[in-house]
């Protein structure tokens, strides 16, 4: 029996992607089952003609050779050679959630009545629709509007001329080319080979599974953190050439006759192995990027970590064009073009990978050998998970006696929602009661800390232990976001977040009041009444939480207080921000207080995870939001402006005087640093027309206004320029080599918006309004973020010609609303 497989793959960039939920109905054809029946229930076939001219369904015992129901398709519709033309059924089987493959199991084979030596064949096919299909009877799938062929496999069998015959078989289909919310069709037909007369039978058909390979190359924006492991000669660049998944792919150009690229997992992150099958790539080489008669292999692939390095050797190469298996693993002397998909069964090896998530480092390498460039696309790793990683900091005391450290609930319950939990290690006194390991602070824990995607700070913790001199100082200058449980933590006398020492570990489990409905950790939440949440569980141990006995914050946002109003539950403050005013200790990354966890009545502390089914839901929601930037707008006036032209020294001044003669232009920066910005979404620049300069009041007409970008490059002004001293003697190069015109070593943004004020002169004051946004506003912003944050406009009257002129406000503009303004919406971490 032949297989023929084309396999299309789809890239999830970086995360796993749950099972979709795709369902086949009347997959046994048992529903409205009998003899002969021409409409398949639950399915769609063509019904045109007799029962026998296309597929039906039936379990004549003269046709069925499992005593089922199984479905027949008849040969009239077959095209010789042609795999997906003959008799057709198909069915929808949901929708695309970017699943990146489906696993169908099905019975098919020759029915009772077949005769010895017949060839018979049958395709199994997966299709995507954007929504315009509709599907019916008469109108096949293939082929139609709106449809897109993901991937199919055919086979083929010569009967024995027994009393039937039936196979099973399972195929992984790609779905690769579905779009979100695609719906997917399955789709069988009758295959006719050359001296074929096909009419087979199908049963059983269901869905095994459905699959995202955690895909760790892409390329579609940059090299995915894939490094040159062995040569630095070796250059990886991103290309086009060979892209099987999006429309880049990664270059790689072999100098030395061998190369090793490498992958290091994320920081934050940590690769789950216990369920890993295989990693594939896609690879690409032309004949006009190798020397001639040159040999050429991709080799062993190895998986190195503090286990040791773990090598696998290729376990099969694909000819990505045909689907079929090539004999040889090495290309050797080849005199074509060449698509192949590489793989690496890692289950095979049976390494043990118990503590892999516990190393230091994880790496991925993958060696190959020869001189040229090979084209790579869709790096992916099947049965293996990307986890972000969760410190959890405790003493892992058993105060209750059971065994079992008391806050073990709150590990459980991270593992068991897709985190990798990292947990103190071993206790370093095995006569204490606590795991002293977090107890005293260093500068390497505090590395440690930062490595991870988010710390947890137990209530199973004494406050006590956590503030000896500069202990405050180094939990504080973590730059991991943390979210604090224990509220003895935040007072004046320990880390300084909220200017009180007092605490509440009387009160019982109260109800919260929400602050602020509308912040994300509340989603999916149900209330009592108008912003009340039933939050901590009574019955858990002695039922009761300690809190600090203030809702006042500080610099930082109450989110959610108990019902009287007096406690703090829920606090949290941005990066980089001082706490409470005077209290000298700032927030080296985003913190939050999440008040919760028991204190127990025999120890002081316990930490039991106490929280109603809200609560979990409230304390999930908090984790995903600490872990992920949030989207801010960022309004931010000019620190500095100016005109450069003439021989004054412009910056007092209320206006930047743009001429189209003289070469004046304007200088105005704004200061994003310290804005913990992670990606900038949108951005919008606005000027307005200051009137009022002594030369030219000249009507701003689109054309008289371009919008540059100061590049931070070598004899360019420096960003951080002084209005009060920048003239023509001063200025960098961007604008004095070339006499300001044209300027050079700058970024243009021409996309400019003028709106014309209605009843304003063209020459007074607020007339005209300069709105600029667009990706090459973004783009340079991002490149200044990445920098020092300091961002600097020159602002143009292009073109020589009959002398005009106009003036832009000033950050000194007696009118507040006319000065420059910067606004930026961004990922903000």
């Amino acid at each position: 029996m032949k297989k023929v497989i084309f396999v299309l793959l789809m890239c999830v960039c970086m995360v796993s992607l749950a099972q979709a939920d795709l369902v086949i109905t009347n997959g046994d054809f048992e529903t409205g089952g009998g003899v002969s029946i021409a409409d398949v229930n639950g399915w769609y076939d063509n019904n045109a003609g007799g029962f026998w001219n296309d597929a039906w369904q039936t379990n004549a015992s003269a046709v069925t050779p499992n005593d089922s129901n199984v479905v027949v398709f008849c040969s009239w519709d077959s095209v010789e050679g042609d795999p997906l033309a003959g008799s057709y059924l198909y069915q929808s089987i949901g929708t695309s959630s970017g699943e990146s493959s489906v696993t169908i199991a099905f019975d098919w084979g020759h029915p009772n009545d077949t005769a010895a030596g017949r060839l018979d064949g049958l395709t199994v096919s997966v299709l995507a629709s954007d929504g315009s299909f509709i599907a019916n009877d008469a109108n096949d799938v293939l082929d139609a509007n709106g449809i897109t062929l993901l991937d199919y496999a055919s086979y083929d069998h010569v009967a024995l001329g027994t009393d039937g015959e039936i196979f099973p078989v399972v195929v992984t289909l790609g779905l690769s080319g579905a779009k979100a919310g695609d719906e997917i069709f399955l789709r069988f037909n009758n295959y006719m080979l050359e001296g074929g007369d096909p009419w087979p039978v199908l049963d059983n058909v269901q869905i095994i599974s459905v699959e995202s390979p955690l895909v760790i190359g892409d390329f579609e924006d940059d090299l995915d953190g894939w490094f040159s492991w062995y040569d630095a000669n070796n250059t990886l660049e991103i290309g086009t050439t060979g892209a099987t998944s999006g429309n880049n792919s990664l270059d790689l150009t072999v100098t030395g006759g061998y190369f090793q690229i490498g992958w290091a997992v994320p920081q934050g992150y940590v690769l789950d192995l216990s369920n890993v099958s295989t990693l594939e790539l896609d690879v690409t080489m032309l004949v006009d990027n190798f020397p001639p008669d040159t040999w050429t292999k991709v080799d062993a692939m190895a998986i190195n970590s503090e286990l040791g390095w773990r090598q696998i050797g290729v376990t099969s190469v694909v000819d990505s064009n045909t689907g079929e298996e090539v004999a040889s693993k090495d290309w050797g002397t080849w005199s074509g073009d060449s698509n192949r998909t590489i793989t690496w069964d890692i289950a095979a090896e049976g390494y043990d990978w118990t503590g892999f998530e516990d190393s230091s480092y994880q790496e991925i390498v993958i060696s190959a050998m020869g001189n040229g460039v090979f084209h790579i696309d869709n790096i992916r790793l099947y049965g293996a998970r990307l986890l972000p990683k969760v410190v959890w900091v405790s003493e892992m005391a058993d105060r209750d006696g059971d065994t079992i450290a008391d806050d073990q609930g709150w590990i459980d319950l991270l593992t068991n929602n897709g985190y990798y939990v990292a947990v103190p290690p071993a206790k370093l006194d095995p006569n204490a009661v606590y795991n002293p390991y977090w107890m005293v602070m260093d500068a390497n824990k505090v590395a440690e800390l930062n490595s991870a995607s988010l710390v947890v700070f137990s209530r199973n913790t004494n406050s006590g232990n956590y503030d000896e001199p500069n202990e405050p100082t180094m939990w504080n200058s973590v730059t991991t976001p943390t979210i604090l449980l224990n509220a003895y933590l935040a007072r004046n006398n320990r880390w300084k977040w909220m200017n009180s020492s007092g605490t509440l570990d009387n009160i019982g489990a109260p109800l919260m009041e929400v602050v602020d409905a509308n912040h994300p950790i509340f989603k999916g939440v149900t209330y009592l009444s108008e912003n009340i949440i039933d939050f901590l569980d009574p019955n858990v141990d002695s039922g009761r939480t300690t809190f600090i006995n203030t809702t006042n914050i500080g610099n930082g946002v109450l989110i959610a207080s108990t019902l009287a109003g007096t406690e703090a539950y829920i606090a949290e403050w941005k990066t980089g921000v001082e706490f409470y005013d005077g209290a000298g200790q700032i927030a080296g990354g985003r913190r939050m207080l999440f008040t919760s966890g028991i204190h127990s009545n025999t120890s002081g502390f316990g930490g039991n995870l106490n929280l109603t089914a809200d609560g979990v839901t409230v304390f999930l929601n908090a984790v995903d939001y600490m872990m992920n930037p949030v989207e801010e707008t960022i309004t931010v006036g000019s620190e500095a402006d100016t005109y450069v032209g003439g021989d004054a020294v412009n910056g007092s001044l209320p206006y930047m005087y743009l001429r189209n003669t003289g070469n004046y232009v304007g200088y105005v920066r704004f200061n994003l640093a310290g804005q913990n910005i992670s990606s900038i979404k949108n951005a919008t620049l606005t000027l307005t027309v200051s009137g009022g300069v002594p030369g030219r009041n000249d009507n701003l007409v689109t054309g008289r206004f371009v919008l540059n970008g100061l590049n931070n490059v070598a004899g360019n002004t420096p960003q951080d320029w002084d209005e009060a001293a920048l003239d023509v003697n001063s200025v960098g190069a961007e604008w004095s080599t070339n006499g300001g015109e044209p300027l050079v070593d700058v970024t243009v943004m021409d996309i400019e918006t003028v709106t014309n004020v209605a009843g304003i002169d063209y020459w007074a004051a607020g007339s005209r309004i300069i709105t600029v946004t667009g990706d090459a506003l973004v783009q340079f912003l991002e490149t200044r973020v990445d920098d020092d944050g300091l961002v600097t406009f020159i602002l143009e009257f292009p073109g020589e010609g009959t002398e005009r002129g106009y003036g832009i406000a000033a950050k000194e503009f007696e009118i507040e609303s006319m000065r420059p303004v910067l606004e930026v919406t961004a990922l903000v971490e």
